[in-house]
C-alpha cells in the first residue's frame, strides 16, 4: 500500500504494515500489523520466530477531522 510509509511515520511505529483502511462519515478504522521478526522471550531469554496465534486489539485513538479513530492491531503470540 503506498500510504504505509506515511502512516508509519505519522503513528511513529517502525515496520508497520497496513492491511486495510476504512473511512465512514463518523469513524475511521485502520487495520495493521507489524513485520515479523525474531523476538526474545522475557522469561527464558530464548530467541524465537514461531507464531502461536494472532489476536486483534482495538485501540481507540484521538479523533481526526471530527471522526473517531480506531486502530485494529493484529498482534502475534509467540511460542
Amino acid at each position: 500500500m503506498p500510504n504505509t510509509y506515511f502512516i508509519s511515520n505519522l503513528l511513529e511505529i517502525k515496520d508497520l504494515i497496513v492491511d486495510d483502511f476504512i473511512s465512514s462519515s463518523t469513524d475511521i478504522h485502520l487495520y495493521f500489523h507489524l513485520e515479523q521478526r525474531d523476538v526474545t522471550c522475557p522469561f527464558c531469554n530464548s530467541v524465537t520466530n514461531k507464531v502461536h496465534d494472532y489476536r486483534t486489539s482495538i485501540i481507540k485513538d484521538a479523533p481526526v477531522k471530527g471522526k473517531f479513530l480506531f486502530l485494529h492491531y493484529k498482534k502475534r503470540r509467540y511460542h
